[in-house]
């Protein structure tokens, strides 16, 4: 089992949020009508990221998108 680099993987949720927080936030808060949930979704996101940093390495924003509309599908 190869170790994780903690930090390149801080740095990469951190890039995320800057580049793409807002944005993510105005999606998920449009999407669940309710900014508190909003920001938790956005904060579910950034810890899958945080997680699995292979999946939202390369351009991103696509699948940021994706994760936010995924998740609050599920939640309903």
């Amino acid at each position: 089992m190869s170790r994780r680099d903690g930090a390149a993987d801080e740095l990469l949720v951190r890039r995320i949020f800057d580049e793409h927080g807002a944005a993510l936030l105005a999606y998920a808060c449009r999407l669940t009508g309710d900014r508190a949930r909003g920001e938790a979704v956005v904060q579910d996101v950034l810890l899958r990221a945080w997680r699995h940093p292979e999946v939202f390495g390369g351009p991103a924003r696509a699948s940021l998108f994706a994760t936010v509309r995924d998740i609050v599908a599920v939640a309903g």
